[in-house]
């Protein structure tokens, strides 16, 4: 056991804390989760921190073994294994502790980290509110602060001298600390964490609000909850019904609009620069997750990424319409979700060419529709079967002692996450500025509409059921288990009616500390 930092120096303690924060910040462009968030590569940096890099390397890759499976799909996170990691690799090779015993006094670690985690996810919401404020006067560079300040310096604050104290001191003083922490307040954070979400949600559903869109909803939450269908599979359904259910419009309804001949001669054109399209993937690849929270989840970093066709919009009015429009509720895979900030970017930027009289309700339609499949598709594809098998590779190659198995493994994670996140955005962008309206003027524009509108309700609804929770009660079955989505359409509801956010969120953050000292 470490005792006194007696084999630890405060300058490699510190660093080592310093490997931790970058794990879980914005400032490696995407790469952070699958990078030094790892084990392995946490335990190879503690390694060579410390003067022992193949021991350092040994016990990363056997920790990392017990969370082989583990992926932090839908903004879950069952453990910390970043903190157990780092904590537990610099036990083994300055406290000369075997794996084995290391690895189990990791569990309370991992338990520590998740605390940690929802507490960032928790109060981050706090931030939401000077973003809005700096969207709602279409100050590009106010929110772009914003959105990344506050919540890096909280996620500082929580996560260093944790890391620090943990591996200078050893794992007795993080007992301590989740001894003396109330349950009730546990309680009450973990509550929060399943109440926000239905505040993003619902000020999504009250754009979307129509009798056709409600029942859409109301399949969606029964076809997940109940079901037990994915959110691909609820996507595919609701839009089959939906396309039996609507009917095609007469020939000679009004047509989506087109470029020609509608352009005014005081907007401009050339609204985007191929600069200001990678600078917009940048702002997505670096700060989708700047100010990740329960309540809008990457939806301030959605409206970041809007941020360089913002600044070409010389009407502030017009440009506080786009920057508030974004930074509601969105959710999704990040690096294959490039490809809905792209279309959502190209639609955008074609809606403005239009003169700005295009549909915005249809542009939050499809950027919801979408949110779920590319979800879904995203963490099959990339956590579940890519990310998993090239990691299983380098615990492997690692655990033979071969130093080449990391190395290789954040190549090409590099690869995956920058070369594939710029291939996907960039095809999203030209679908969107082109390939969409050109779809739209071969079939019934009205029809495809309101078939979109319909599913986007519908994967909001399936979001409600995996997203949203009250605790115990939301395990009761039976009438109970549908509160979770009228609380979201009752939310939605006050929404419409023009009750403040700040009202809403001080109601929902109430509820959860009602709920948690009545034991729940």
């Amino acid at each position: 056991m470490i005792k006194d930092g007696a084999t630890i120096a405060v300058w490699q303690a510190l660093l080592i804390a310093a490997f931790y924060y970058l794990s879980q910040s914005c400032w490696l462009g995407g790469l952070g989760y699958w990078t030094l968030y790892r084990p392995l590569i946490g335990g190879a940096l503690v390694g060579l921190v410390l003067g022992n890099p193949a021991a350092g390397l040994a016990a990363g890759a056997v920790i990392n073994l017990a969370y082989i499976g583990q992926s932090g799909v839908g903004g879950t996170l069952p453990a910390d294994m970043a903190l157990a990691g780092y904590v537990g690799s610099a036990l083994v090779v300055a406290g000369g502790l075997d794996t084995e015993t290391a690895l189990a006094l990791m569990l309370p670690v991992g338990l520590l980290g998740v605390v940690l985690y929802q507490l960032r996810m928790t109060l981050s919401a706090a931030f939401v509110r000077g973003v809005d404020r700096q969207a709602a006067v279409g100050n590009t560079r106010g929110l772009v602060l914003a959105n990344v300040l506050p919540s890096q310096l909280l996620l500082a604050a929580l996560t260093i001298p944790v890391c620090f104290a943990a591996v200078y001191w050893g794992p007795s003083a993080l007992d301590s600390v989740l001894a003396v922490v109330p349950g009730w307040l546990l309680r009450a954070l973990t509550l929060m964490g399943g109440l926000l979400p239905a505040v993003g949600l619902a000020q999504l559903m009250a754009y979307l609000w129509k009798g056709d869109t409600l029942a859409a909803f109301a399949l969606g939450f029964v076809a997940a909850a109940l079901a037990g269908m994915p959110i691909l599979g609820v996507s595919v359904v609701i839009a089959a019904l939906a396309w039996l259910v609507t009917r095609p419009l007469p020939q000679n309804a009004p047509s989506p609009p087109t470029a020609e001949g509608v352009l005014s001669e005081e907007q401009p054109v050339d609204l985007l620069k191929r600069g200001d399209v990678f600078r917009s993937w940048l702002h997505w690849l670096f700060f989708s997750h700047a100010c990740y929270n329960w309540e809008r989840m990457q939806g301030t970093g959605f409206a970041q990424a809007m941020v360089p066709l913002a600044r070409r919009i010389p009407d502030t009015h017009e440009r506080a319409e786009l920057l508030q429009r974004h930074t509601a509720f969105f959710n999704t895979e990040p690096n294959l979700g490039g490809f809905i900030v792209g279309v959502t970017l190209g639609m955008e930027e074609q809606r403005l060419a239009l003169g700005g009289d295009g549909n915005a309700t249809e542009i939050t339609a499809i950027k919801s529709a979408l949110m779920g499949p590319v979800s879904g598709i995203g963490d099959s594809l990339l956590q579940a079967a890519l990310g998993s098998a090239l990691i299983s590779a380098a615990v492997g190659g690692a655990l033979e002692g071969t130093w080449s198995a990391p190395v290789l493994y954040v190549l090409a994670m590099i690869a995956i996450i920058w070369g594939g996140g710029w291939l996907f955005f960039r095809y999203g962008y030209r679908a969107g500025a082109e390939g969409l309206p050109r779809l739209m003027e071969g079939v019934n524009y009205h029809r495809v509409l309101a078939i979109v509108e319909m599913t986007g309700a519908g994967v909001l609804g399936a979001l409600s059921a995996l997203y949203v929770s009250l605790g115990s009660l939301s395990t009761e079955g039976g009438i109970v288990a549908w509160l979770g989505p009228l609380l979201v359409l009752f939310i939605a509801w006050l929404r419409r009616h023009k009750v403040s956010i700040h009202y809403i969120l001080m109601g929902v953050i109430l509820v959860a500390f009602v709920l948690a000292l009545a034991g729940i």
